[in-house]
């Protein structure tokens, strides 16, 4: 994945920087994040939030840097709520961190990346039986990749 990445990011710069054509070219690869679950209701009206989107992927190439971070994380999960005093309500489970790609070609600081997965919706319970709501699962982890990479040495 890295060695597409960089073929990319290097044809890119021959073609928008030198103004060079080549032969061939890898294009830059676009990645998105995923959209959230829907929220449900059953017959007993109880309700669920809907569940968080996932983060997407996020490349990043840096030839000097000072110091940085990158932001890769999934959303909340929606929280379950309704009118009914007597029902229990569940959160949407928290979505996925995305993916992130740091390469640099020098550093005078640190590089981070925040990858981490959503948090869970909060659930609210009814009032006249005195139960908790449910809150949703938090989601994954993502993954971060962060490297010195050398170019044109």
């Amino acid at each position: 994945m890295v060695t597409y990445i960089l073929q990319g990011l290097s044809d890119w710069w021959l073609i928008n920087v030198l103004g060079r054509t080549p032969s061939s070219t890898t294009p830059l690869a676009f990645m998105y994040g995923s959209g959230g679950g829907a929220g449900a209701v059953t017959s007993g009206y109880q309700a669920a939030g809907g569940g968080g989107g996932g983060a997407g992927e996020v490349v990043a190439y840096g030839y000097n840097i000072v110091s940085g971070n990158i932001t890769a994380v999934g959303g909340t999960g929606g929280a379950g709520v309704g009118g009914c005093s007597t029902c229990t309500y569940g959160g949407g489970g928290g979505g996925a961190g995305g993916l992130a790609f740091i390469l640099y070609g020098a550093t005078s600081g640190s590089v981070t990346a925040n990858v981490a997965g959503g948090a869970g919706g909060t659930g609210y319970g009814d009032s006249g039986y005195n139960e908790p709501g449910y809150v949703g699962l938090a989601g994954a982890n993502g993954t971060a990749y962060i490297a010195a990479v050398t170019v044109n040495g």
